[in-house]
C-alpha cells in the first residue's frame, strides 16, 4: 500500500514539474530530461533525510525498538533490491545488539551475503558488529580471529568509521580480560576534543558501561557507580540501561 502511495506521489510530482517547466522551455525532450534530473535529486535527498532521521532513533534517542519498527517498514518499501535489503539487515542487527538480543544479531549478520556489502563503510559496519556479536554471545575465539584477520585491512572512509573502530579497540580490551587497559584507553579516548564533540549518546553510554564493568572487575566500585549513572542518563531504552540498574543495585548492596 505504501509503495503504491509513493508511486502516485512520484507521478504527480513529475507531472507538476513538467507543467511548470513547460511554461518556460519549449523543447519537450529537454523538459523531460530536466524533470528526470530533478526527480533523481529529490529522491536522493529524501532518502538521505529519511535515513538520517531513522538512524538518529538509534544513535541519539537510543530507542532500538522504534528504530527496528521503522526499519521493518522501510524493508516493505525497498522491495527486492538485494543491496538495499542487505543494508537494512545491517541496521536490524545493530538494533538487536542494542536490545540485548545478541543471538539474533549474530544470526542476522551471518545471513548477509558479502557481495552486497563491498562498500568500505558497509564492510566496516558489518565487521565491527559481527565481532561484537561474537563477543556478546561468548564466542571470544571467533571474535578474535576476525579482529586479527580483518580489522587491519579495513580502510575507514570518514571520521565516524574511524571512531567506531577506535571504540571497538577499547571494547575488545574488556572482552579479552584486559580491564585496566580498557579503562586507560577509554579515559584517554574521551578526553579528545573531537570525540567529545561528535560522540553519539549510544556510543557514550556504551563506553561508560564497558568502563564500569572493567572497574567492577578491578573492585573500583565508586568509579563504576559514576559510570553506570552516566549509562542511565544517556542510554534511554538501550538494553544496557537495565543491566546498569542491576549492577548499581549490586554495588549498593555490597557497600551499604
Amino acid at each position: 500500500m505504501n509503495r503504491k502511495k509513493n508511486f502516485i506521489i512520484f507521478v504527480v510530482v513529475a507531472i507538476g514539474i513538467m507543467l511548470v517547466l513547460r511554461q518556460f522551455i519549449l523543447s519537450m525532450p529537454f523538459v523531460m530530461g530536466v524533470t528526470y534530473v530533478l526527480l533523481i535529486g529529490i529522491y536522493l535527498a529524501t532518502s538521505l533525510y529519511r535515513r538520517s532521521k531513522r538512524i538518529a532513533l538509534l544513535n541519539d534517542r537510543c530507542d532500538p525498538e522504534a528504530f527496528m519498527n521503522i526499519t521493518i517498514q522501510q524493508e516493505a518499501l525497498t522491495g527486492k533490491n538485494k543491496k538495499n535489503q542487505a543494508i537494512l539487515q545491517l541496521d536490524k542487527a545493530a538494533a538487536y545488539l542494542c536490545m540485548g538480543e545478541d543471538e539474533k544479531a549474530l544470526a542476522t549478520l551471518l545471513s548477509i551475503q558479502e557481495q552486497f556489502i563491498k562498500n568500505p563503510q558497509l564492510k566496516i559496519v558489518h565487521t565491527i558488529n559481527l565481532i561484537l556479536a561474537y563477543y556478546a554471545t561468548g564466542d571470544i575465539e571467533s571474535a578474535e580471529r576476525i579482529y586479527e584477520q580483518e580489522i587491519g585491512l579495513l580502510l575507514p572512509t570518514n571520521r565516524q568509521m574511524k571512531r567506531a573502530l577506535q571504540i571497538l579497540t577499547g571494547e575488545r580490551y574488556y572482552y579479552i580480560g584486559k580491564h585496566k587497559e580498557c579503562i586507560d584507553y577509554f579515559e584517554a579516548f574521551l578526553k579528545q576534543a573531537s570525540v567529545q564533540k561528535a560522540m553519539h549518546k549510544r556510543q557514550y553510554a556504551g563506553i561508560n558501561y564497558v568502563m564500569a564493568l572493567s572497574n567492577i572487575e578491578l573492585e573500583n566500585q565508586q568509579k563504576a557507580e559514576k559510570q553506570l549513572q552516566k549509562v542511565l542518563e544517556n542510554g534511554h531504552k538501550l538494553a544496557i540501561v537495565n543491566e546498569a540498574k542491576l549492577r548499581l543495585s549490586e554495588i549498593s548492596a555490597v557497600t551499604s
